[in-house]
């Protein structure tokens, strides 16, 4: 596929590296992005994720971050990009993390800190009460959300940024995510490396 460089804004240019890396990006449904610190992965990502929905391939975007960067990743979009207004963004965050699919069907791009994986998941199980333990929960069951049917997506793209905070397999936040990693029919994972 050939990058559109029209879903960028007007001031937001690749280096030769990162097309060459969005490039690769778009030729796969799940990748792995290792670039070096500020290498422009969110860059890349944003720039993957703008052409894919312009040329209708997503509709839906679910972005996992740390704690406290919601906003950050928010406010890249929008500088970067020209195919989305904040009008489009919803940020999941404690007041608003019981059942929230089927109320944001209108936005296009939801954002969630990692820690919240398991309570927005678990608040659509049958008899679950919020607060109590998710240990023994067993997530390889699969989902208790249809996750498209809730939100009223035909293609959700996943990004889970930092994921080596969620490479823990027994971590809840990590069984939570793969419990419903079905729905999401392109990951992007991305995963800071530190030269020593």
């Amino acid at each position: 596929k050939v990058f559109d460089e029209s879903v960028l804004t007007s001031n937001t240019k690749l280096f030769e590296f990162q097309k060459d890396t969005v490039h690769w990006l778009l030729k796969r449904n799940a990748s792995l992005n290792s670039t070096d610190t500020g290498g422009g992965k969110t860059l890349e990502t944003i720039a993957v994720l703008s052409h894919r929905f312009k040329e209708g391939s997503i509709d839906g975007i679910f972005v996992v971050t740390p704690s406290g960067t919601e906003y950050n990743w928010m406010r890249s979009f929008l500088n970067f990009s020209n195919v989305f207004v904040e009008e489009d963004f919803h940020i999941i965050d404690n007041n608003n993390k019981v059942k929230p699919f089927d109320k944001i069907q209108n936005k296009k791009i939801v954002l969630i800190a990692s820690h919240l994986l398991k309570d927005v998941f678990l608040s659509y199980k049958k008899g679950y009460k919020m607060g109590s333990s998710a240990k023994l929960i067993r997530w390889r069951d699969g989902a208790f959300v249809d996750l498209k049917k809730e939100w009223n997506k035909k293609s959700i793209a996943c990004v889970v940024d930092e994921s080596h905070l969620c490479k823990k397999m027994s971590s809840i936040k990590t069984k939570a995510l793969l419990a419903n990693k079905v729905y999401f029919d392109y990951r992007y994972r991305d995963w800071e490396t530190i030269r020593t």
